[in-house]
This record gives structure tokens, C-alpha cells and sequence, in this order.
């Protein structure tokens, strides 16, 4: 834990040190919930590249999905997809770093028993695309959730095992016995993310694989030092990446987690929070005593 969340730090209440690359997540941090970015969210960000900021969104989306809403906010360089599994270059797509899960690992994942594991569905996710094993009209509605291609494959054996980069686990209700069913199976050969929500769901990800260990990756390729980035985000995925960074920031509706790790909590999504973290640490020469702006 950095410190408490929404503390005074004696650092942020000095000149503001030079961020020079800023990552953002995405969903419920840059996207309302309509999946609409505010005019001041999309200024602010608009006015950190201008200054010369690398502006990096880091997203559990796949590629197509984060540079649709790159281009919407004229961001380019690079960016970081599935959580961490692929860093590609904006607006080329050229993938730069790549995880993926060994195919025998993912033939082993895919014959789990989805009854014991309470799976209402699994997912094969590629850089690019889905594909969906037991229900097409679930596959239909993941694809609408994720905002990426997605296909209905009766048998998920057959489908292609090479590059891919998570194997997801529709829960049928609570994540939690789905993730302790496949610890008992899999152990730490493999990394986990867990999504609580209308859609719970847990991730199996290549082992070391994280929007942190991505996040550290690029920033070192680009020569920015760690004290230099500002990350932003709300759920249990970005909990080690604003811990990594210099200046890690929790959405207003960040889960108590996240808010745990941060040196700041800003606004809610709705509320512009993101907007708000970027005018504080990037926009402003020094740093204001007033938090309710």
C-alpha cells in the first residue's frame, strides 16, 4: 500500500514533478457508462499529448476495440490490450510485445468440467477477435460487452490454441468458486484476473502477464522513468499499475482495492474524474490545496 487513499502527500502539495507518459484504463475511467467520453475527459487528454505526454490507454479490450476509442481522442503511439497481453503501436497496430498462452496449456484449460468449475461459458480471447464455446447468444452479447469480433464455436478444441492470450470463464454467478476450482486445477502456473459485476467472470492469463508488467515494459522502451508516469484506474486489474507508477490515481468509483494503493482518489467517471487527475498532475504548474474542483 502506498499510502491511505486520499491522504495529503507532502510531494503533491510541492511543484508537481513532469509526468511524461500517462496510462489510462478505460472502462468506468475514461468511458462513461454509455460508453461515451465527456467533452472535459477527452480536452484534458487531448491537452496532455499536446504538451508532448505519452498517452497510453490500458485496457482488458482487445486491439480494435482501444483504438477505435484512441482515434476518437487522438491518441497515438502505443497501447496496451488484454490486460497486458499485447503492447501494439497506434494507429499501425503493430504488436511490439506478445503473451500468449502455451496451446497444450490451453487444451489442458479448456477440458476442465464446466459444471464443477460453475461456468455459464468460456472464451478463447486472440489479439484481435473471440471465440465463444457453449451459447451463440451469450458469444453475441460478450462480443457487444467487449466491443470486438467474436465467433460461435460448438467445440472450442477445435478452435485454433495458438495466440491465445486469455482463456475467460463466464461465472454463473459469483467469480469466486470458478477462480478456487481453477487454482485446484491450474495453481500458479497461470496469472487470474477476476470481474465481479451483472457479468462475472475470471480471466486465465499467461503467468507474469499484467497491465503493470506491460505498463513498466513500455515505459522503460520509451526511456521514461518510473517517477514519471501517472496511471489512472478503477478495478482490480489496475491495482498493480497505479502501484507501479509515480502517481497512481483511483477513480471516485474505483473498488476499495484499487482506492487502497492510490496516492489520490479523484471523482467519479461521471463526475470527470479522469479529466480532473489529468489537470492536476499534468496541466497545472503547481498543485492546488482544493480537491472539490
Amino acid at each position: 500500500m502506498k499510502r491511505e487513499a486520499g491522504a495529503e502527500s507532502a510531494a503533491h502539495d510541492a511543484v508537481i514533478r513532469r509526468i511524461r507518459l500517462i496510462a489510462l484504463d478505460l472502462d468506468d475511467t475514461v468511458l462513461r457508462a454509455d460508453k461515451t467520453i465527456s467533452a472535459r475527459t477527452e480536452r484534458a487528454i487531448r491537452a496532455a499529448v499536446a504538451r508532448g505526454c505519452h498517452v497510453v490507454l490500458a485496457s482488458a479490450r482487445p486491439l480494435g476495440s482501444i483504438a477505435s476509442y484512441a482515434k476518437e481522442l487522438g491518441v497515438e503511439g502505443h497501447c496496451i490490450a488484454l490486460n497486458g497481453a499485447v503492447v501494439a503501436t497506434l494507429p499501425e497496430l503493430q504488436r511490439i510485445r506478445e503473451q500468449y498462452l502455451e496451446p497444450d496449456l490451453v487444451k489442458r484449460i479448456l477440458a476442465l468440467d464446466r459444471t464443477e468449475l460453475r461456468a455459464e461459458n468460456v472464451f478463447l480471447e486472440y489479439p484481435r477477435s473471440y471465440a465463444a464455446r457453449f451459447d451463440a447468444p451469450d458469444v453475441h452479447a460478450y462480443a457487444i460487452l467487449a466491443e470486438g469480433p467474436a465467433s460461435y464455436i460448438g467445440d472450442l478444441q477445435r478452435a485454433s490454441h495458438d495466440e491465445v492470450c486469455k482463456v475467460v470463464f463466464r461465472a454463473d454467478d459469483t467469480p469466486f468458486p470458478t477462480l478456487e476450482r481453477l487454482r485446484e486445477a491450474l495453481g500458479d502456473q497461470v496469472a487470474y484476473v477476476i470481474w465481479e459485476g451483472p457479468w462475472s467472470f475470471v480471466e486465465v492469463l499467461p503467468l507474469g502477464t499484467s497491465k503493470a508488467a506491460a505498463l513498466e515494459w513500455l515505459a522503460a522502451r520509451l526511456g521514461v522513468a518510473r517517477e514519471e508516469v501517472l496511471a489512472v484506474g478503477d478495478e482490480r486489474n489496475d491495482i498493480e499499475m497505479l502501484a507501479w507508477a509515480g502517481t497512481g490515481v483511483a477513480m471516485g468509483n474505483a473498488h476499495p482495492e484499487v482506492k487502497a494503493v492510490a496516492d489520490w482518489v479523484t471523482a467519479p467517471v461521471e463526475e470527470d474524474g479522469c479529466a480532473l487527475a489529468i489537470e492536476r498532475f499534468v496541466l497545472a504548474e503547481e498543485v492546488r490545496d482544493d480537491r472539490s474542483e
